[in-house]
């Protein structure tokens, strides 16, 4: 049996978890269990990493501003300790009483301090836990049931040119995409507010600097117009505690272009603006 304790802590010094929820993470593998799932969490996972970084009407990057810790488990996607539980919720999930942001999501009834969906066409399930209940509230009764919509199938269906191993790659990175080091010398911040002792990134907000996720199949690139260094966000990918098995990184041009292969699968991440050596 595996060191459930250790393991625990392990992954516990990166990932921000509370102890019970790092514990209901490891994999009865002896592993870390970051990228150990159901099928349908983990089409659930790339899915939102998807619309997060897919620019167009369906694109939910919105949860990206909200400061919250990922806890990925066997069975569920938690997005812990949100500062606005309230509006991380609204970001992918539904807005009123209209369909969710995220095609296929409903929102179920839970408790006074978190909000549960549901994906109907996976059966994956999200919680995000806050500080206290909001307004969101109302509307969970109201958006629980009812079956996709034509737009709703649309956007899962430009979704589908994913790969298998794609999908792997793309829910390890929303698993880890609040790790972060205990001694300060990086942190992936949701991608939007990385921050790193080597890689210098321009302080402060980078929310106009947009992302764009394209590709199909196996092979994919996010690129995006913000000074935020690639190797920033392969760290918790080699991390021993939190590392993904199998992965293989390679920087072409330092603080600009580095490419993620999984299995057959691979990603280039480029960004577009310069980091700059020092920060005035």
């Amino acid at each position: 049996m595996p060191d459930r304790g250790r393991l625990a802590r392990g992954r516990r010094r990166y990932t921000g978890e509370t102890p019970q929820m790092a514990r209901r993470g490891i994999s009865r593998d002896g592993t870390h269990g970051l990228d150990t799932c159901t099928p349908g969490q983990l089409d659930l996972r790339s899915l939102l990493f998807y619309f997060a970084f897919t620019p167009g009407p369906r694109n939910i990057s919105r949860m990206l501003c909200y400061d919250w810790d990922a806890s990925a488990q066997y069975d569920i996607f938690v997005m812990a300790n949100a500062d606005a539980a309230d509006n991380l919720a609204c970001s992918f999930g539904p807005q009123g009483t209209g369909r969710p942001q995220l095609p296929g999501l409903r929102i179920l009834p839970s408790g006074p301090k978190g909000y549960e969906f549901v994906h109907l066409p996976t059966g994956g399930r999200i919680t995000v836990t806050g500080t206290g209940p909001g307004w969101y509230r109302k509307i969970a009764d109201e958006t629980a049931r009812g079956s996709l919509d034509a737009e709703e199938i649309a956007a899962l269906r430009e979704a589908s040119s994913m790969s298998h191993d794609i999908k792997r790659l793309f829910a390890a990175l929303l698993a880890r995409s609040s790790c972060r080091s205990r001694d300060g010398r990086w942190n992936i911040g949701q991608f939007l507010f990385a921050d790193d002792e080597d890689f210098p990134d321009l302080p402060g907000n980078r929310w106009r600097g947009g992302f764009d996720l394209h590709g199909a199949g196996d092979s994919w690139e996010l690129t995006w117009g913000h000074a935020l260094a690639p190797e920033t966000l392969l760290r918790p990918l080699l991390t021993p505690g939190i590392d993904l098995a199998d992965v293989i990184v390679s920087t072409e041009q330092p603080r600009i272009a580095s490419t993620i292969r999984l299995g057959s699968a691979e990603l280039r991440l480029r960004a577009a603006a310069t980091i700059p050596a020092e920060i005035p």
